[in-house]
């Protein structure tokens, strides 16, 4: 039987927080996934990231939607052109029995985790919670859709695993960005400010892991060091 993955968009509970996750078609074995606070797109890839970097390739990821939904990376290249790199066919769940599937995952977590953990003011207590969640859901839970058997009796870890060359193309993200007239640029909420020569011109953010660089031309500009939730979630994971 082929081994895809499942693309889980967004789980959402009462709070406004976000998860992005991973599961396998036939095992139900979650992979990956994430309590985040906004929805910005260079969090899939840092999903995307942990799942390939742990649990290694698979022959194809399975996305709810269309073409049009597919997020889209910050250097303009969608992960469809990522996944296709690394050798992994992106497919999208039309039929409304594979739809279903997916949707019951959802109701699951939403049911069993997330009206369970309300309390949780923090995002990283929440994603402890989560991993420990995972943790249960992976090797213990009895699920009905596999005869009660848990997820990884059924799970086989892929023998094709990424090289550091490949998950690299998920840690660079390049964006052009105009600077401001009080000479910033705004980059996922945070504004970082550039010499003034360059108000009102067009720059590059370029981000590899939690280091921000400023160029213009071929020129480095300026260098931060980007300190957010999701950035400091990913290094403790790492």
């Amino acid at each position: 039987m082929s081994r895809h993955y499942h693309v889980l968009t967004a789980v959402r509970g009462r709070t406004s927080n976000r998860c992005r996750g991973f599961v396998v078609d036939h095992s139900r074995f979650l992979l990956a996934g994430r309590w985040i606070l906004h929805e910005y797109k260079i969090n899939v890839f840092i999903v995307l990231h942990e799942a390939l970097a742990r649990w290694g390739l698979p022959q194809g990821v399975l996305q709810t939607g269309g073409a049009s939904s597919a997020p889209i990376s910050s250097t303009g290249c969608p992960v469809p052109v990522f996944l296709r790199r690394l050798g992994i066919e992106l497919r999208y769940a039309r039929k409304a029995r594979m739809k279903g599937k997916i949707e019951n995952q959802f109701r699951f977590i939403q049911r069993d985790f997330v009206l369970e953990n309300l309390h949780h003011s923090r995002l990283d207590a929440l994603n402890a919670a989560w991993a420990a969640w995972v943790e249960w859901y992976n090797w213990q839970h009895r699920h009905k859709g596999l005869t009660g058997d848990c997820p990884a009796d059924h799970y086989v870890r892929s023998l094709r695993q990424p090289t550091p060359e490949d998950l690299e193309l998920l840690l660079i993200h390049e964006e052009s960005w105009k600077v401001t007239r009080t000479g910033h640029i705004s980059y996922y909420g945070q504004f970082y400010r550039v010499p003034d020569r360059y108000i009102g011109r067009r720059v590059w953010a370029v981000l590899k892991g939690d280091t921000l660089r400023i160029e213009c031309g071929k020129e480095v500009i300026a260098t931060y060091q980007v300190k957010t939730d999701y950035l400091k979630a990913f290094r403790q994971d790492s």
